[in-house]
């Protein structure tokens, strides 16, 4: 094997670890987050005030709640515009040590991944969960 051969074949191997690396710390972070908010679980109620696609390719709906007076706003991510939403209420899970660790609770997954029931007033989004 040429040496350009085996230093591109280095340099895929480096990304493909890499990207490993990154999936796990991801995707560990996000379960640490979910096991805060399980087990310090305060409830809020949000509002999704718009759809948007902002400059780093982050698609999502724009929502806003309140705790303790102060307004919280994060996005809700979903690849498309297809959800009917906007202007719509939905319950917010966070940690009631840290309010910057939330969850909006929209589609049926939402709800299962922080052990809350599925409501039945929102059984006309279960068609959106994949």
């Amino acid at each position: 094997m040429t040496d350009s051969k085996k230093k591109t074949n280095n340099l895929v191997l480096t990304i493909i670890l890499l990207t490993v690396i990154f999936v796990v710390f991801g995707y560990l972070n996000n379960t640490k987050q979910m096991d805060s908010i399980k087990k310090n679980k305060c409830y809020a109620f949000g509002r999704v005030t718009k759809y948007e696609h902002n400059y780093k390719s982050t698609k999502g709906y724009v929502y806003e709640f309140y705790i303790n007076g102060k307004t919280n706003t994060d996005i809700y991510l979903f690849g498309f515009n297809g959800l009917p939403i906007i202007n719509k209420v939905f319950p917010v899970v966070y940690d009631c040590n840290d309010p910057d660790n939330h969850a909006l609770l929209v589609l049926p997954k939402n709800f299962a991944d922080n052990e809350e029931n599925f409501p039945d007033s929102l059984t006309w989004l279960k068609q959106y969960d994949n």
